[in-house]
């Protein structure tokens, strides 16, 4: 067998050495879906913390929203944002509020991490922002990027479609509804 069909066969059955690293998208407009630009990972014994998600292999699912059906696992979800647009009042949403938990993890250069927890099974004044899906507000300056690391875990189907919107788009779009 030639070396590039050996090479080829090897890219074709391993996955790990397609998987990517990075999973970035810019923010360039006041409503973005980010959901087919994040890289998943499926923890299947909700084992894992936030310390051990950095040797985890994440593939990007490509789909417009997230879905699995129902399961016992966790599901990380990681995506690194960087504002090039001069809104500042940005909203991460979950577009999907029957989710039991939630937890969110944003990072920032020179500012560490924060970590948000929120779910259907938790009160609903304890939410960042009181409306029906999940909102967490991010404040971010043009050029600055964060990273975000979701968690979901639910006794029902896995549905995460996520976006991020301006303020301003986001009560336009919670209006429409």
């Amino acid at each position: 067998m030639s070396f590039s069909m050996t090479l080829f066969c090897l890219l074709i059955l391993s996955p790990a050495v397609l998987a990517e690293t990075e999973f970035r998208t810019a923010i360039k407009r006041d409503r973005h879906n980010i959901s087919m630009e994040m890289g998943y990972f499926e923890d299947k014994d909700q084992s894992l913390k936030i310390e051990d998600i950095k040797d985890q292999t994440f593939k990007k699912d490509g789909s417009q929203t997230f879905q699995r059906a129902f399961s016992k696992s966790a599901w990380w979800g990681k995506i690194k944002l960087n504002n090039q647009s001069d809104l500042k009042d940005l909203n991460v949403v979950l577009d999907y509020p029957m989710l039991d938990h939630v937890d969110l993890w944003t990072l920032r250069k020179g500012k560490g991490m924060t970590h948000t927890r929120t779910g259907d099974i938790y009160p609903f004044a304890d939410r960042p922002t009181q409306v029906a899906n999940f909102v967490f507000p991010m404040d971010m300056k043009k050029g600055e990027e964060v990273e975000l690391i979701f968690r979901f875990i639910t006794k029902g189907a896995v549905n995460a479609p996520i976006w991020v919107f301006s303020s301003k788009r986001l009560m336009e779009w919670e209006g429409e509804r």
